[in-house]
């Protein structure tokens, strides 16, 4: 098959953006070109179009990022395609959920066509859109705010870092963080005062700092309540089901619906839990299987039906609400791999 240059394949002809029916809401319209001459070889199909749908919070093509294809869900934000006409050209309406309250929003489409070969058109844009719920001063949220009904207190496990997992922050617009003590300081016990300041990186907004009071506490771990052993050697815990503490470590302990999870808690019924692959979550016996991420700021809860736990880890599904309008992902199912690579982000 002859390889399809990118100056050969044709970008969008149109695109525009408007507000949504919801405050958080943005509606991309982009017109597709005709690719059959491309996509068909005597009158068979043999390739593929799709439309790529870039935002970026500046007007600069180079610092987008994919936030729509043809209906799949990218970079945690839901794309929905419609294609009118012709089955190889129409429109593409992407429907934004644009989380972030930034003052604007910016916008480009690509036309792609795979095959034996991935080729992409030239990009279309900027359309410059928004949110009418931008934000009008930078928040900072650190540690995570509340959720109903939890103690969760600004009390972190012994060693936690700084700038990661129940020692990072968050903000309502998208910027950077300096941390003070710095970044990556290991904290052992004691009582500490953390100095967070964070930059927007949108124009029209000005630095904020704001002084977070955290507790460090010593392990002393103890694990889910109430256990007995099976006989395949697995402990059962009245509220988490089956696991096994890892001999080396107790801190460590093996979940059969979560994977390896790490704690420094002290109260089993009421714990801030690190998970490789979940990052740092808030669960209790009351509240399991529904937890909160403390790293994208939402509940959450697994999947426990037999069918879903037959699955492998990383395939596990996650369904994720969205409580506040500020976290990412939005409300979904997510696999396991999904959201880890949600929270390294």
């Amino acid at each position: 098959m002859t390889k399809v240059s990118s100056s050969e394949i044709p970008p969008p002809t149109a695109i525009n953006a408007s507000q949504g029916t919801e405050a958080n809401e943005v509606i991309v319209r982009v017109d597709t070109p005709d690719t059959q001459s491309i996509t068909r070889t005597n009158g068979t199909a043999d390739r593929s179009a799709a439309t790529i749908l870039y935002m970026s919070y500046t007007p600069e093509f180079a610092d987008a990022e994919v936030v729509g294809y043809t209906g799949s869900v990218l970079g945690g934000r839901e794309a929905t395609f419609v294609e009118d006409g012709f089955p190889f050209w129409g429109f593409a309406n992407f429907l934004l959920d644009t989380k972030t309250r930034a003052p604007q929003f910016y916008f480009w489409a690509v036309t792609e066509i795979s095959g034996s070969s991935r080729e992409l058109s030239e990009p279309v844009g900027p359309v410059s859109g928004w949110a009418s719920n931008r934000d009008e001063t930078p928040t900072i949220y650190a540690p995570a705010p509340e959720p109903q009904g939890a103690s969760l207190r600004a009390e972190v496990p012994e060693n936690s870092t700084v700038g990661q997992g129940p020692l990072r922050a968050k903000a309502n617009l998208p910027g950077t963080f300096t941390y003070d003590p710095e970044e990556g300081t290991r904290l052992p016990t004691g009582n500490y005062s953390i100095e967070i300041t964070f930059t927007p990186s949108v124009s029209g907004y000005f630095p904020v700092t704001q002084t977070f009071d955290y507790t460090v506490t010593s392990s002393g771990v103890r694990w889910f309540g109430s256990s007995e052993s099976t006989p395949e050697g697995w402990d059962f815990s009245n509220w988490l089901g089956l696991y096994f503490l890892d001999p080396d470590d107790d801190r460590w302990v093996y979940s059969y619906e979560l994977g390896w999870l790490y704690t420094a808690s002290t109260d089993e019924a009421d714990m801030q839990i690190f998970s490789p692959r979940l990052g740092w979550f808030w669960t209790s016996e009351a509240s399991y299987p529904y937890m909160f991420s403390l790293e994208l700021f939402e509940w959450f809860y697994i999947d426990r039906s037999a069918s879903n736990l037959s699955n492998e880890e990383g395939q596990r599904y996650f369904y994720f609400f969205d409580t506040d309008g500020l976290g990412n992902p939005t409300a979904g199912w997510y696999t396991g791999s999904q959201i880890q690579t949600l929270v390294e982000d």
